[in-house]
């Protein structure tokens, strides 16, 4: 996966919705969507291996991805560090392994987007189009 910007960078993950998931960055609005029953609020944790729903259609465009939900009709844009993130939820690759290719990739520590990661595997977990294989 290629980033359109300087490969040192990496920013903070954002994720965000239209229409019935516009509640992710802390408003809800629209239908109502459960999220991935089996994820807890501690998820991901370091051993968690998180795989995309492949029923999750992916469109890159220009400095980010659009994913489109099929099952619940929903469009979901990514910039370039969320879907970084999203390309590497393979269902091989575990938490940590993640963040320590990311870090690879971007000449930045691991603690430094620790959270970052994690939080965008949260989002993305909690509106269940990645799981864990676990």
């Amino acid at each position: 996966m290629t980033l359109e910007r300087d490969p040192k960078q990496f920013g903070r993950s954002r994720v965000s919705g239209t229409r019935s998931w516009s509640y992710l960055d802390g408003e809800r609005s629209g239908r109502e969507h459960v999220g991935h029953p089996s994820l807890d609020e501690q998820w991901p944790g370091p051993g968690a291996v998180p795989m995309a729903r492949p029923d999750t259609a992916t469109v890159p465009l220009e400095e980010s991805v659009a994913l489109y939900d099929e099952v619940g009709h929903a469009l979901i844009m990514l910039n370039a560090s969320a879907a970084a993130v999203w390309g590497r939820c393979d269902g091989v690759s575990s938490f940590e392994e993640i963040v320590t290719n990311l870090a690879e990739a971007h000449a930045v520590s691991t603690e430094a987007i620790r959270h970052d990661v994690w939080q965008t595997l949260h989002k993305l977990g909690s509106i269940g189009l990645i799981s864990d294989t676990l």
